[in-house]
């Protein structure tokens, strides 16, 4: 399956993906855009931790198939913004 592509199996998959993400304790806010909403194209999630990316963390969204593209301090240096996007996706 891509996870490029705009269906019902792919947005099923980044639910849950967004979901396991927002459980994570230092994760304050999760956002999943589609590729008609993103400027990139590309389905994206977008996370706001209120630290640097914790080890547990980039194993969940390994195991989800996703990867890190940018994370840049927000607002207040102890708050930061991830985009996640499908490491297949580049």
């Amino acid at each position: 399956m891509s996870l490029g592509t705009c269906t019902p199996a792919t947005r099923s998959k980044l639910k849950a993906a967004a979901e396991h993400i927002r459980a994570d304790p230092t994760v304050r806010a999760v956002d999943l855009l589609a590729p008609e909403t993103d400027p990139s194209g590309r389905w994206t999630i977008e996370a706001t931790t209120t630290g640097p990316l914790r080890p547990a963390l980039l194993q969940t969204l390994a195991a989800h198939g996703l990867a890190v593209d940018d994370v840049s301090p927000k607002a207040v240096h102890t708050h930061r913004r991830a985009v996640i996007r499908p490491a297949t996706d580049a």
